[in-house]
Formats: structure tokens, C-alpha cells, sequence
């Protein structure tokens, strides 16, 4: 499926929630928390080794509005519109140290995202209710910085840094880095609704889209949240 076809169908559900919810109670909710982020990379970098075993978690933050639309009994639609950070701290070695390698150290991205989430909401007892749910995501890359140092005979010789362009072409401009706009994959949470009105919550985001322009490698994004949140009119109060 393309991003193209993922984006129309995702905004074909949304033009149609209206008519599963005209007699239901929408909540509203605003979330935000922490984001680990890493990256799964294929291929072959050069200059470079074991690129399988180069990312590392990067901290970073992301914030939620959102709806929870009841359709069924315990099942909700949940369309959400996401600004979330994504990316990876980078280590690799030279396969020749006596060659002068740029070498990754961080690459951090921003995205706006639109997951549109199935989720099951089971109460217990009188705290609360727990929920599950998945549902597919596209996102829209805004922004990034990707830092990297110049290596030469096992020493760092300059520290560098290039503002990332996403479009759907590549570019030449060498202060720049040039990646794809449009990221998709899926979405999957859990967490716990108190009657307080706060909810607890934990995502992982699995990226399917290649991001990257270099035809002899594949980059990947994925994440782990965990948010703190509000939500307002609920159905069951």
C-alpha cells in the first residue's frame, strides 16, 4: 500500500466517523509525554561497517489531540493528530581509519502525524478503564538536524552539523540532508483512563516507509512513547 492510498483511506474514515457518532458522546483529549526514538538501517554506507548495529535510543518528546469516538460497545475510533520527534543517535567505525570518513553521531527528526487508532476499552471496577488498541499512521516530515564528525586515523578532525530538507527529490546543496517527506506504518497502544479524567498511556510506532534516497540502503523509523493526558466529556461520566 502506498502513502498516497494509506492518507485517502485514513481521511475516507474520518469523513464517515460523523455518521457512527451522531448519537454518541465524543471525548477530547490532549496528551504529551516522552519519545525514544531509533532507526533500523540496510544496506551499504560507505565507508562504513556494521551498519545493522548503529543506532541507539534518542530522547525526545511528542504532543496529542484527540478524539475518542464510541461505535460500538467498548470499541472507539481514535483520530489523533500527533507532533512527535523521531530519529537516532548513530555509532559506526571506518572500515579504513587512514581515510578521511564522515562519520553519524545524531540525526533528529520532526514530524506532524495523523494515526487513526482502533481501540477496545474495558472498565475495572470503580478506577478506571484499561484500553488496547492499533491502527495505521502517516506522517509528514517538517524538520531535522543531523550532526556528524569528520574522522581520520581513529581521531575526530571537525564536528559538523546539516539541516535536513525532506522532499521527494534529492538535492546537492552539501549542507543539507535530503530525505522523503512522507513516513507510514503503524501504531500501537495501551494504557489506563482514571475517573479522575487522567489517562496513562505507552505507543510503539513501527515505520514501514524507507525514508531515505540512497537506493543501495533503507532507513526506517520507530519509536516508543509514553504519555500523560486529559480527557474531557467523556461517555461515561
Amino acid at each position: 500500500m502506498n502513502t498516497y492510498r494509506m492518507i485517502q483511506k485514513s481521511l475516507l474514515l474520518l469523513a464517515f466517523i460523523p455518521v457512527y457518532s451522531v448519537k454518541a458522546q465524543v471525548s477530547f483529549g490532549l496528551e504529551a509525554g516522552y519519545t525514544g526514538s531509533k532507526m533500523t538501517l540496510e544496506g551499504n554506507y560507505p565507508g562504513l561497517t556494521n551498519i545493522q548495529n548503529t543506532t541507539n535510543t534518542l530522547s525526545g518528546w511528542h504532543a496529542d489531540v484527540q478524539l475518542n469516538i464510541p461505535v460500538y460497545k467498548g470499541l472507539y475510533v481514535q483520530p489523533v493528530i500527533r507532533y512527535t520527534t523521531k530519529g537516532a543517535k548513530l555509532t559506526s567505525e571506518s572500515i579504513n581509519p587512514e581515510v578521511y570518513t564522515p562519520v553519524g553521531q545524531k540525526l533528529q527528526l520532526h514530524y506532524v502525524e495523523l494515526p487513526v487508532n482502533l481501540v477496545y476499552r474495558q472498565p475495572v471496577g470503580n478506577a478506571g478503564r484499561v484500553f488496547v488498541g492499533a491502527g495505521p499512521y502517516a506522517g509528514l516530515g517538517v524538520g531535522g538536524n543531523y550532526k556528524y564528525t569528520v574522522n581520520y586515523n581513529g581521531g575526530v578532525v571537525t564536528n559538523n552539523n546539516r539541516s535536513v530538507k525532506f522532499r521527494r527529490e534529492g538535492g546537492s546543496d552539501p549542507t543539507k540532508m535530503y530525505l522523503y517527506p512522507w513516513d507510514f506504518g503503524l501504531n500501537f497502544l495501551v494504557g489506563f483512563e482514571f475517573k479522575s479524567l487522567l489517562t496513562i498511556g505507552a505507543n510503539y510506532s513501527l515505520g514501514l516507509n524507507d525514508i531515505d534516497h540512497n537506493k543501495m540502503t533503507t532507513t526506517k523509523n520507530q519509536y516508543v512513547g509514553v504519555s500523560l493526558g486529559v480527557f474531557l466529556s467523556r461517555e461515561d461520566y
